[in-house]
């Protein structure tokens, strides 16, 4: 359909012994400790799941070595410069030397336990739940330090089926053992102070394929088979969704794993297991959906895509499992991300266009061979060795590339969003032209290829960011923060219809047969497991997404303002790392806790407003409230909608519990130097020299007056006017790099928050437009005039 260029059927065989050094290849490792220890560095607070810690500091570095070594050494410096300045970007560049993600089988440990690598401790095959479930949760843990993304099982519920029998469980002793499951999966067990990042697909039903499939027990094969063990599967399942369903100790949700559950055609839409999964669903979200009605996937294809890939590579294979599961001994090498809004800016028209978005997937592709050839290479060595006896080949994982920005893309160079028919034509052509390309790929290489619609928040923000300051007239979303919109999705906020998103987005989800999802959060529109269950059941059964999730949220007008652990922050500048202060309606104690997500829409209709001398918050009519009863006598919280609150209910504000310690005395630390003014520095020759900022204008005329070569001494002896005139510039004389300070002080803590509650009350804060000193006033009037003057006498001057 589309003419091949010339210049781009050159393919690199072998990559040269040598490269050419890329600039900024080294790293100032004082500066990289400092600035992550001092909290400067931006990577501190990149990821959510990396906490501020030793171990972190420890992969930041490791990573940024791993990161310019790559770039440097393994790639040429074509595919390089091409990332470095932004045309296309190569993911996971700390692990640059490794595998992305990867699906590992179940059964091979319930066959051959968890051993086979030399030197290290082994476990012969499990005999019991339990320490089936621990194996797993091991191997995930060990597993996830050689690769760089999300690790996968699938079919847990089926495969330990039979261990639950053998055992005799009851189904408290099942919720006993998975929940010790669950808490191993979310212990920072992983490099940088990270949990493993798991996913875990449920079968829900026992698959027809695995009715026939003879049981593994104990590392053998019996006669019987998993179509005898849907009871056992169904105990599994109520125990997993049971934990997760209630959090940890203080009710929080757990992150880990992602569960995804296959919705088929025999789907039990009223079983107990049905309706646990979507009360998890409507409290946290946090199921994955996978269609297997209308969405072209087969859930037969977990255990049979090995064999299946490699059959035809003249046409691309569906990745089984979404954005974060793997089909068994199936993955990904690695992802490249081209970017979509530079090409529709620069371009001069549609065969430009294509043209060079040719050339880079040339260079994705040729990155990605690479790489192939990296990991293969470093699994030989000895380099992943659990990756080596449980896997052995590579030639099922999927080399992968991706793109973001097509809504942006269509503006620059159509003038029309995705929204609309002209620019959702382009972005179908778009897809179709990147699908023959990538068959091309698996027919020239050998390897298998897909098109994914890659996770890019990061990477959206990053790219936007750099073709703003290269191409300032380009156009971006967000006003004061450039970024672009994940892969082909609608823009945010564009509408608030769940229905017209999805029609929308059908046609062109089903081009991916790599990772894709569509998260359905709209508003508080599913606030019930049956109104969840309603929405997912119609979902898989009109539409061909073939992976989603539904997301309940709480929507607030963006004046609202929320408590995090740094302060009150508008809602627009809260980020997935803030902790939010929460209430925990059980002990009715505040929790700080990390967003499930954080998300912006576009609302045309009525709000509702609740306001009084405590609470003023606006919020959407479905908005789930936070009330008790007036007439409870225990005054019991729970969730109500809205626009039904009224005067028969409390919005709780009194009884909330504290958890801190109380303390006498509020601590002002000791202050060396005011800001904006420098140092001054007496040298081995007596001359003064101010450090830290320029001199002002008055600064240079006073010391043009002979003071600039003169001892200590001397400068004490001047005149009084001379000696206030330089103190009062934060200069003091003495020995080299004194400073002027200001000592600590202790104000009684009664007295300091008194002194601050009257202060946002009345007071006013002005910067001095001259010395730069920051004024703080209170009003006086007849009301509180003695008390702020009683106040003032006994804080510290």
């Amino acid at each position: 359909m589309f003419a091949r260029s010339k210049r781009h059927r050159k393919v690199e065989e072998e990559r040269p012994k040598r490269r050419t050094p890329l600039k900024h290849q080294y790293i100032d490792a004082v500066k990289f400790v400092d600035d992550y220890l001092d909290m400067r560095d931006w990577r501190v607070r990149e990821n959510a799941n990396v906490p501020y810690s030793f171990s972190s500091l420890f992969l930041q570095a490791a990573g940024e070595t791993v990161a310019r070594y790559t770039l440097s050494e393994v790639y040429p410096r074509e595919i390089a410069k091409a990332h470095i300045e932004g045309d296309f970007h190569i993911h996971n560049l700390p692990f640059g030397i490794v595998g992305y993600c990867a699906g590992w089988s179940i059964e091979d440990l319930l066959l051959h336990g968890f051993s086979g690598v030399r030197g290290r401790t082994e476990s012969s095959p499990p005999r019991h739940f339990s320490s089936a479930l621990l194996q797993i949760s091991n191997f995930l843990g060990s597993i996830q330090n050689e690769w760089a993304g999300a690790q996968a099982v699938n079919s847990l519920d089926v495969y330990l089926a039979p261990f639950v029998r053998k055992d005799k469980l009851s189904y408290k002793q099942v919720k006993q053992a998975m929940q010790e499951f669950i808490y191993n999966l979310n212990i920072s067990s992983r490099w940088g102070g990270q949990t493993p990042f798991t996913n875990v697909t449920f079968e829900l039903k026992v698959p027809e394929d695995m009715k026939k499939e003879p049981v593994i027990y104990g590392g053998k094969a019996l006669d019987e088979t998993y179509a005898d063990y849907q009871s056992e599967a169904d105990l599994i399942n109520r125990a997993f969704l049971d934990v997760m369903l209630h959090g940890d100790m203080r009710g929080r949700i757990f992150t880990f794993p992602i569960p995804t559950f296959n919705i088929t055609k025999d789907f039990d839409w009223d079983s107990e297991v049905s309706n646990l999964l979507f009360a998890v669903t409507a409290k946290f979200g946090i199921p994955y959906f996978q269609n297997c009605i209308k969405g072209g996937i087969d859930p037969r294809e977990v255990r049979s895509m090995c064999c299946r890939l490699m059959l035809d590579l003249k046409e691309l294979h569906r990745r089984y499992g979404g954005f974060f599961g793997y089909a068994d001994k199936t993955g990904s090498i690695g992802v490249c991300t081209i970017n979509m809004p530079r090409l529709g800016h620069v371009s001069k028209d549609e065969s430009d266009f294509f043209e060079r978005l040719e050339h880079l997937m040339e260079l994705a592709k040729n990155s990605l061979e690479i790489k192939r050839k990296l990991v293969e290479q470093n699994m030989k060595r000895g380099l992943l060795p659990f990756s080596a006896r449980y896997l052995g080949t590579l030639k099922f994982h999927f080399s992968t590339i991706g793109l973001v920005g097509m809504h942006e893309a269509c503006l620059n160079f159509i003038g029309d969003g995705i929204q609309t028919k002209a620019g959702k034509d382009f972005a179908i052509k778009v897809l179709k032209f990147m699908r023959e390309r990538l068959v091309e790929f698996q027919d020239e290489t050998g390897n298998i290829y897909n098109l994914e619609a890659t996770p890019a928040e990061g990477t959206s923000h990053h790219l936007a960011r750099l073709d703003k300051k290269r191409y300032p007239k380009i156009i971006t979303a967000g006003k004061k923060v450039p970024y672009y919109t994940n892969s082909t999705h609608l823009p945010v906020g564009y509408t608030n219809n769940l229905i017209e998103a999805i029609r929308h987005q059908d046609d062109l989800q089903v081009l991916y047969n790599g990772g894709t999802i569509l998260h359905g959060f709209l508003g508080e529109a599913v606030s019930s497991a049956e109104g969840c269950k309603t929405l997912v059941r119609k979902i898989a059964e009109n539409f061909r997404l073939p992976y989603y999730t539904i997301t309940p949220t709480f929507c607030y007008d963006e004046k609202t303002e929320v408590l995090t652990r740094d302060g009150w922050k508008w809602f627009k500048n809260v980020k997935p790392s803030d902790e939010i202060a929460t209430l925990n309606i059980e002990t009715r104690e505040l929790e700080y806790q990390k967003p499930i997500g954080i998300y912006k829409f576009r609302y045309n209709g009525k709000m509702v407003h609740f306001k009084n001398r405590n609470i003023d918050l606006l919020v959407t009519p479905d908005h789930r409230m936070l009330v008790s009863s007036r007439r409870s006598k225990n005054k019991k919280l729970y969730f109500k909608g809205a626009k039904d609150v009224t005067q028969t209910h409390n919005i709780p504000l009194l009884g909330i519990k504290w958890k801190g310690r109380d303390k006498e005395f509020f601590v002002l630390p000791k202050v060396s130097m005011p800001p904006n003014y420098g140092k001054l520095v007496l040298d081995s020759e007596n001359c003064i020299e101010k450090k830290g900022h320029p001199w002002t204008k008055e600064e240079i005329d006073f010391m043009r007056k002979d003071y600039a070569h003169i001892s200590p001494k001397q400068l004490q002896a001047v005149s009084h006017r001379t000696t206030d005139a330089i103190k009062q510039k934060a200069f003091q004389s003495g020995l080299k790099l004194q400073t002027l300070e200001i000592p600590e002080k202790k104000i009684p803590m009664n007295d300091w928050l008194r002194f601050f509650g009257i202060w946002l009350a009345e007071g006013w804060i002005k910067k001095h437009p001259k010395n730069g000193q920051y004024l703080v006033g209170i009003s006086q009037s007849t009301k509180f005039y003695k008390e702020i003057r009683d106040l003032l006498k006994r804080l510290p001057s």
